[in-house]
This record gives structure tokens, C-alpha cells and sequence, in this order.
């Protein structure tokens, strides 16, 4: 495979690409061919290469009047793009476009998105598409930052387009880019900022299946400034979210310190585990609810529930890695742990209860 020294073929400027089944790829930016043989000689911004890297003369390369970034495939072998094109195959078309699988315009889905582009793309199972970055439509002086589209492009009536993503250090507004669909419908959006709609939001936040900002997730301040010495920058953002195997998530991006409003943990820098998405939510248990002592603690942690009534549920003790090191039910509103019986080595873990109608509760123990 040596794409790079594909004949005819000249890199300019990167974008995205798709690997095909097969091996094939397509490949978008702007790219010099100097294919004379079958009449390609400019710039192309979607080119297709076979499995073995060289330019493949099946496939009609297309051009437009600027960068396609971002390709996203679609289940119907279709592809959405996005860049900073006003002009695809010489035809107008918004900054979010769907082509066929040849890379022919679909010219039944249409948007008026006359400025930005998107960083990322999801199909939804209805046939929707939730879309972020940075957007204007055509007659609107509003910067959106997370929309939601129809099938045929048009902008869903039922969604609140997220706005007023800003870093006010930088003073300017700045794109979302990227964002997590949880399984209840709830959005997390990852960017650079630290304003949402006018509140504070750290670098992270979360919205309601309609757009709605979420007071309850991800609270003011989030992650903390970073500042970059070298270059006399801050930053203040993630990059992304992913889920872990064990039902916790990782944040990423240029931070220093992390507050959710139940954790304050100024040691967080560049990657965090967050143990589920339940923190700061309605079903959560109150800080106060359960009270754990001493901490940090060398053989005995005692553990008193505020309530009168009996607990029914379960706690869990995770270690630094996400381990599960011991799971029992509390035997009445008062509990002691023996952390020697297990042999449990000195370091920091997790103390996390959940009772039967599934509010939560949790806390960090470091053990000396």
C-alpha cells in the first residue's frame, strides 16, 4: 500500500476518510490530480483509492470550490459531507451536504447553512442527523453550535439549537466538537468553552433530547484552565468522551482540575474518569445522606445513613483502575469495613451506593 506515491497524485490539503469493506478508500480535502489520461488535472476534494493505494479509475473524483473536512457514511451507502463549500460539482449547496455513492450531489436533502461547518455528524434511528460545530443560516446572524436535521435537511421544529458556546478568555464564540448520545436520550457536548447559553460550563455540559441546557449535569466550573507556557495560551475544554466496558467514562482535552458540583478533584489533568453519568442528577442521593469516617483511612471505615429508615441497597468499592474490589449489603443505618480483611493496598478508591429504586450516591476513600 503506498498512497503517498500514488502517480497522478499530489496531496494539498487533508480532510477525512472512509475505509471501505474491501480496503478501498475515499479520501477527502483538496488534492492536486494530474491524471491527464482521464481528464483530472486540478484540485479534487473527494478522491477514491483502491486497496493498494493508487488511484482508482473506476471512480469519478469530485470537486468543489473549497475543503470537504468531514465524511460521515450512511447505512444506505450514501455519505453525508461537511466543509466550507458554497459549491459542490458546480451546484450551491450548504455547508452540510449529502452525496450518492458515487459522490453525485443528492439534491433531495438541502440545507441553508451558509457559514461554518460541522465536526461531527450521528444518523439517528429515525432518520434525524444531530450535527455540531459551528453554524449561520441563511439569513440569521445566530451562531449555533448543536443542531438537529431532518431527513431531508431542513432544521427539526422540535429541537433547540445549542447557542452561545463561548470562551470568553478568547472572546469569541467556539464550535462544539464532539458530542455523546447517552441511552436516555440526554447529549453531552465537548468543546472549548466555558460559557453555555450564558452559564458556566466548563469544557463539558449536558442537553436534554430537545436542545435544552441541563442544570443538573456538569455544573459550573468543570474542567479548569490550562495554561500553555510556551505558547502563553489558555485552554479550558475536552476534546471528547468514551465509554468504558464497565459503565464509566473518560473525558479527554486541555485541562487542569475537575468540579461537578458533587466532585472537586484540583489533581485532574488531560484525562478523567467519571464513574457513570448519574452525578448531579434528580435520582442522585445528597452529599449528606450517607456520612463516611475517617477519611483517609487505615483499617476501619465507618459508614452511618442520615435516614431513619433501613437501607435496602448496595455499595460498591471500585479501585483506581475501575476494579471491582468488594460489593455488600449494609446490615442496618449503621456499617463498619474492615479495609484489611481483603487485603486492600494503600491508594485512592471509590465507595458507590445505590438502592433499590435506583438513586445514587458516591465518594472517594483513600486508603493510607
Amino acid at each position: 500500500f503506498a498512497m503517498v506515491g500514488t502517480p497522478y497524485l499530489t496531496p494539498v490539503q487533508g480532510g477525512d476518510y472512509y475505509v471501505y469493506p474491501d480496503g478501498r478508500i475515499l479520501m477527502s480535502g483538496a488534492h492536486y490530480l494530474n491524471d491527464s489520461i482521464r481528464g483530472f488535472i486540478g484540485i479534487y476534494n473527494l478522491i477514491w483509492f483502491s486497496n493498494t493505494g493508487d488511484l482508482d479509475t473506476t471512480q469519478q473524483h469530485r470537486q468543489c470550490d473549497a475543503t470537504i473536512d468531514l465524511i460521515r457514511p450512511l447505512p444506505n451507502g450514501k455519505f453525508l459531507l461537511s466543509g466550507v463549500q458554497d459549491y459542490y460539482e458546480g451546484q450551491a449547496v450548504g455547508r452540510i451536504l449529502r452525496v450518492e455513492a458515487d459522490g453525485a450531489l443528492d439534491t433531495t436533502f438541502n440545507t441553508a447553512i451558509t457559514w461554518g461547518e460541522a465536526f461531527d455528524i450521528q444518523r439517528l434511528d429515525d432518520g434525524k442527523l444531530l450535527a455540531s460545530g459551528y453554524f449561520k443560516y441563511a439569513g440569521s446572524s445566530d451562531t449555533l453550535h448543536l443542531i438537529r436535521l431532518m431527513p431531508n435537511g431542513d432544521p427539526d421544529p422540535t429541537f433547540t439549537p445549542v447557542n452561545g458556546c463561548t470562551w470568553e478568555g478568547f472572546g469569541r464564540f467556539v464550535p462544539i466538537g464532539s458530542f455523546f448520545r447517552l441511552a436516555d436520550g440526554r447529549i453531552l457536548i465537548c468543546g472549548g468553552f466555558d460559557h453555555v447559553n450564558g452559564e458556566p460550563r466548563g469544557g463539558i455540559a449536558a442537553v436534554d433530547s430537545s436542545g435544552n441546557l441541563l442544570e443538573d449535569l456538569f455544573g459550573s466550573p468543570g474542567c479548569g484552565p490550562w495554561t500553555d507556557t510556551f505558547l502563553n495560551l489558555t485552554f479550558n475544554g475536552t476534546a471528547g468522551i468514551v465509554e468504558a466496558p464497565n459503565g464509566s467514562f473518560y473525558i479527554y482535552g486541555s485541562y487542569h482540575g475537575y468540579e461537578d458540583g458533587t466532585t472537586n478533584d484540583p489533581t485532574q489533568r488531560m484525562v478523567s474518569r467519571l464513574y457513570g453519568l448519574d452525578v448531579g442528577v434528580e435520582e442522585r442521593m445528597g452529599r449528606g445522606a450517607i456520612n463516611i469516617y475517617p477519611n483517609p483511612v487505615s483499617d476501619r471505615l465507618y459508614i452511618s445513613f442520615r435516614s431513619a429508615e433501613t437501607p435496602t441497597g448496595t455499595f460498591t468499592m471500585l479501585d483506581a483502575s475501575g476494579r471491582e474490589v468488594r460489593c455488600f449489603a449494609p446490615s442496618g443505618r449503621s456499617e463498619e469495613i474492615d479495609l484489611n480483611v481483603h487485603d486492600q493496598p494503600p491508594g485512592l478508591y471509590l465507595l458507590r451506593y445505590e438502592d433499590g429504586s435506583g438513586a445514587r450516591w458516591c465518594e472517594k476513600v483513600v486508603k493510607e
